[in-house]
């Protein structure tokens, strides 16, 4: 259960999204990976990078 504080913060976020002109949103690699993009050096054979050459990185 959310707390009256957390109600009031979900509520004036809500209203300036609503309102805004532009939206930036700002999120760490985890976003992409967890949504099945490659990632840039992710482990695996996803990563972008795999092969090459590291002055090319």
């Amino acid at each position: 259960m959310q707390s009256l504080s957390e109600l009031t913060i979900s509520s004036n976020l809500r209203e300036r999204f609503t309102n805004a002109n532009r939206v930036l949103v700002l999120t760490g690699a985890g976003v992409s990976a967890e949504s099945g993009v490659p990632t840039f050096r992710g482990g695996g054979n996803t990563s972008v990078w795999k092969g090459m050459p590291f002055d090319v990185v």
